[in-house]
């Protein structure tokens, strides 16, 4: 069959960020299908563009290809970032009925609707099928933190777009078991019979043939002889890296700061703010690091020893249910330091060490009890949360549910 896939954020291993669509579309081209997928020439997620990068509007990747949709650049969550999405979904419209093929469905993927809107032109156009993929849920998440007023006219409208979207499509994609219950809140529990879940998967071929980085080994060479703690991904505000770096400096005024280092790699708009704490608290085994390319993760988490994964106290029901970072953490079979969250793939395989969310202190004793665990306890860890992966979140089995539904 051929897919076509509107994703504004779509990535390829070389670039930092999640690869799902891209990992579940080499899968879906290895079961004889052909995947196009649209993504947006710029977005905040890679600050740069597309057409800078691969110096050309098609970029083909192991068979799949990515039709690079032209957008206005923006800086922050303002006006130009909305406009950069009408620049999206008015574009790719443009572009798809300018290809002289016809595609058999076509899925609209959030995070933003207008995405959705663009698919169903296409499949309009095209007289194909309609799908959608919900990952982030507006105009509720931005409701939830802050970023919209509830009765904006904005706002608004997206209910309406929500609504209308599950109304139109043939089937709905979800991340995340909740959103059977989101469904419920809206009084839409017809649309449930709709409803494929199709979590974050990881391709365990990047972990069992992990590819050595110069890159990685180059950021871990100064710690050498150091027990190192990584983090990696967004450096937002509701990742709360704060909670961690103040954790980092409770356990500085012990005898443990000469034997541990701690590694963020990534990008966000708190990093800055992280990085002037560090120094304000006078941290000497703390480093920040730019984001490495997608393909050299398996390499850090296998060379680190342990991870970290924070988020701070959210509403949401299902926090990280299918966050990319946090399965790469259990796929890699490394010791995680886990916020204490509902909802989290790790307290159903208890295979972290938790700490309270927002609570430096707290962290800085799960890091002491890290180091205090037999190895064997650790290891046992690491192997549930590997087992977890390969039973729930292999991309390949993933990408077989999906077919299917074709």
């Amino acid at each position: 069959m051929n897919i076509w896939w509107l994703n504004h954020y779509a990535v390829v291993p070389e670039l930092g960020g999640g690869t799902r669509h891209y990992d579940i579309a080499k899968q879906l081209t290895s079961m004889g299908h052909r995947v196009k997928i649209f993504v947006a020439d710029y977005h905040h997620l890679i600050a740069r563009r597309w057409t800078d990068l691969f110096k050309k509007n098609i970029v083909e990747k192991n068979g799949v290809e990515f039709i690079v949709v032209p957008v206005r650049s923006y800086t922050g969550n303002g006006k130009d970032r909305l406009l950069n999405m009408l620049d999206y979904s008015k574009n790719a419209v443009k572009i798809a009925k300018q290809i002289k093929e016809k595609p058999d469905i076509v899925i609209g993927s959030s995070v933003h609707p207008f995405a959705w809107k663009a698919a169903y032109k296409i499949s309009k156009y095209y007289k194909s099928r309609f799908f959608i993929e919900v990952r982030d849920i507006w105009p509720d998440d931005l409701v939830k933190f802050g970023l919209l007023k509830k009765y904006h006219p904005l706002t608004i409208y997206l209910y309406y777009l929500e609504r209308w979207a599950y109304r139109k499509a043939e089937r709905i994609i979800s991340l995340t078991p909740g959103f059977l219950k989101h469904l419920e809140k809206l009084n839409l529990n017809t649309f449930k019979e709709k409803v494929l879940i199709i979590p974050n998967g990881v391709d365990l071929e990047r972990f069992e043939k992990a590819v050595k980085c110069d890159v990685i080994d180059r950021i871990l060479e100064k710690f050498e002889g150091k027990i190192t703690f990584v983090y990696t991904g967004a450096h937002g505000p509701a990742n709360d890296l704060k909670t961690v770096i103040e954790g980092v400096k409770i356990l500085s005024l012990s005898n443990l700061s000469d034997k541990i280092a701690f590694i963020f790699v990534g990008s966000g708009p708190e990093k800055k703010n992280l990085i002037d704490l560090s120094e304000k608290l006078s941290l000497k085994n703390v480093e920040f690091v730019d984001p490495v390319p997608k393909e050299c993760i398996p390499y850090l988490l296998l060379k680190s020893n342990a991870l970290i994964f924070s988020l701070g106290k959210v509403k949401i029901e299902e926090p990280a249910y299918s966050s990319n970072k946090l399965a790469d953490y259990m796929a890699s079979g490394k010791p995680v330091i886990s916020v204490d969250l509902n909802g989290l793939p790790l307290k159903e395989t208890n295979g972290a060490i938790f700490y309270t969310p927002e609570d430096p202190e707290s962290f800085a004793k799960a890091v002491e009890k890290f180091l205090n665990t037999p190895k064997e306890e650790i290891e046992a860890l690491g192997k549930r949360n590997v087992g977890y992966i390969k039973e729930n979140r292999d991309i390949q089995k993933l990408a077989t549910k999906l077919s299917e539904i074709f």
